[in-house]
């Protein structure tokens, strides 16, 4: 089995790692190799498919994708940019 890591690029999840035995999965699964990136490159929407589906083949999976929206500051919590603190000087 492969062992790989997922990553986030943006928006997208790169899967990264000894790719190349599971080539033809990564090509199923609507990846694009990317060798800028040193892996493949999929829509961040996919990370969910991706990730099931190569635990499922029993590959080992490092997940540190974090999407945009992760880090986004959710309504009625404070925001966490530097910018939002009251600044009355």
């Amino acid at each position: 089995m492969v062992q790989v890591e997922v990553v986030s690029q943006g928006k997208a999840a790169v899967v990264k790692g000894n790719t190349k035995p599971i080539k033809n999965l990564m090509k199923e699964l609507g990846g694009k190799w990317r060798a800028g990136l040193n892996g493949w490159l999929y829509p961040g929407s996919k990370h969910p498919k991706i990730i099931e589906r190569l635990k499922k083949d029993g590959h080992t999976v490092d997940d540190k994708f974090q999407s945009l929206d992760s880090t986004a500051s959710k309504p009625g919590q404070p925001s966490t940019s530097r910018f939002s603190k009251d600044n009355t000087n």
